[in-house]
């Protein structure tokens, strides 16, 4: 299937995640659940068997694409972090406060260096708004994808 069909008839908000194992994107996913009047879709690093079962694990009511091989990651130019983008204080208090919620670090499916992303694309394919991670921690709250999508509310 390709991507144009995911957006082509209503926008689309592309989330890139790290790996399936990882706190925030379990996080991540948790909080985007709410927006099921939103066009939602999740790129994971894994298999297709291992993003179904994390996918109903988190019960996502939103469709995942599996891109072992990164191309599409590739494609949004989404980089891969070092030491200062996985061990830093937003970092540690993001960890504690995912923690405290009940999210926790489990083995690495994926790439565990891949560096998360946020896409707004248009019908028309334009990306709107994006966000690049600047570390393993940095991922939009609903409330903020809401807003980036309808601005004037």
């Amino acid at each position: 299937m390709p991507l144009r069909s995911l957006y082509e008839k209503d926008r689309m908000v592309l989330v890139f995640l790290r790996h399936l194992g990882c706190v925030f994107c379990k996080e991540h996913v948790a909080q985007l659940r709410n927006l099921t009047d939103i066009n939602v879709v999740f790129v994971t690093l894994g298999t297709v068997d291992q993003t179904e079962a994390f996918r109903k694990k988190m019960r996502s009511p939103h469709r995942f694409i599996c891109d072992p091989e990164k191309k599409l990651h590739d494609f949004f130019n989404l980089q891969r972090g070092g030491l200062a983008e996985f061990i830093n204080p937003h970092v540690i208090v993001r960890a504690i406060n995912a923690m405290l919620q009940g999210f926790f670090n489990g083995l690495p499916q994926g790439d565990a260096a891949q560096l998360p992303g946020v896409f707004i694309i248009e019908k028309d394919g334009a990306v709107s708004w994006e966000q690049r991670s600047k570390d393993i921690a940095d991922t939009p709250r609903s409330k903020e994808v809401r807003t980036r999508l309808n601005p004037a509310q």
